[in-house]
């Protein structure tokens, strides 16, 4: 797979800052609420997450790229460690404005060599059956859907779906 550029006029930051689950739970509030009409079950999920991850977090076996356009936080993906060399993929999501310019590819790519770095074993996510276009670029990035469940727990009914991926 060709490296893939970063569009003109985006940063990626790899330094996590206090203010970002603040912003990264507002793009998520943007987002999904809009192209999905997830609620505050939804939003109230990722900020537990973004608030263990902002607990647990170690510069020296995390990731996290944070995308930005003129100061503001435009995408995300975070790589949190699980186990020894297991990973999970979160908090993945882009601004509709930046979406089809490989910027998801970017931030994929870079992790993944995160992960090739870390001596990674595997890496796993959750999602909805809804992210269609997401669950494509998984899928294209060697992810293999290994579970599904049916869930209220967003404020709807839905089909969680895990997604995993070997490394070597």
């Amino acid at each position: 797979m060709t490296a893939p550029t970063l569009p003109t006029g985006i940063s990626i930051r790899t330094r996590f800052a206090d203010t970002d689950p603040e912003a990264i739970l507002k793009l998520h509030q943007e987002v999904y609420a809009s192209e999905y009409g997830y609620g505050p079950a939804f939003f109230h999920y990722v900020e537990e997450g973004l608030e263990e991850f902002s607990r647990r977090f170690d510069p020296a076996s995390d990731g996290c790229w944070l995308c930005e356009h003129n100061g503001t936080i435009v995408g995300s993906l975070i790589l949190m460690h699980r186990e020894p060399h297991v990973y999970q993929l979160r908090f993945f999501v882009l601004s509709p404005a930046f979406r089809g310019k490989g910027l998801g590819h970017v931030l994929l790519r870079q992790g993944f060599d995160f992960l090739s770095a870390q001596n990674a074993r595997a890496v796993f996510l959750w999602t909805t059956a809804e992210q269609h276009t997401a669950a494509a670029l998984y899928r294209k990035y060697g992810f293999i859907l290994t579970a599904e469940k049916e869930t209220v727990s967003m404020g709807k009914t839905l089909k969680e779906q895990k997604y995993e991926r070997r490394l070597s």
